[in-house]
C-alpha cells in the first residue's frame, strides 16, 4: 500500500483537488507521511510488547510523547529551520523519534524483567 501511495501520489491527490500548485504540495505531503510507515510497525510492536508484559505506564507515556511532546517540539523546530518543508516532515520525524524511544524502553525494561538480579548485562 505504501508503494502504491508513493507511485500514484499525483493520481491520489488529483482525485481531491485540481489546482496544479495544490496538487504539487499534496504530493509532497503524501510522500512525507508515508516515510514513517516502515518504522511505525516497530513502534506498535514494541508498545504492544510492553503492554503484554504488564508495563502499561511506559507505552502510555511513549504514545503521549509521540503525539504531544515530541510532535509539538518537532513542529516548532522544523518550522523554524525549514518552513513549510519542515512542517511536512514533522510527523515522520516524531514517529521515528518515538520508535527509537519505544525500542530503547522495551529493551531496557525487558532485560531487567527477564534476567536474574545477579546476571551481568553484556
Amino acid at each position: 500500500m505504501t508503494a502504491a501511495c508513493f507511485l500514484c501520489n499525483r493520481t491520489l491527490v488529483s482525485a481531491f483537488v485540481t489546482d496544479a500548485q495544490t496538487v504539487q504540495l499534496g504530493m509532497r505531503m503524501v510522500n512525507a507521511i508515508i516515510l514513517s510507515g516502515p518504522v511505525l510497525g516497530l513502534y506498535f510492536l514494541t508498545t504492544n510488547i510492553l503492554q503484554a508484559a504488564g508495563k502499561s505506564l511506559w507505552p502510555t507515556l511513549i504514545s503521549l510523547s509521540r503525539q504531544g511532546l515530541v510532535y509539538i517540539s518537532c513542529l516548532i523546530l522544523l518550522n523554524a529551520a525549514f518552513g513549510l518543508g519542515g512542517l511536512l516532515y514533522t510527523q515522520a520525524v516524531a514517529d521515528l523519534a518515538a520508535t527509537v524511544l519505544s525500542i530503547v524502553v522495551c529493551v531496557v525494561l525487558l532485560r531487567k524483567s527477564l534476567l536474574p538480579n545477579d546476571a551481568v548485562l553484556p
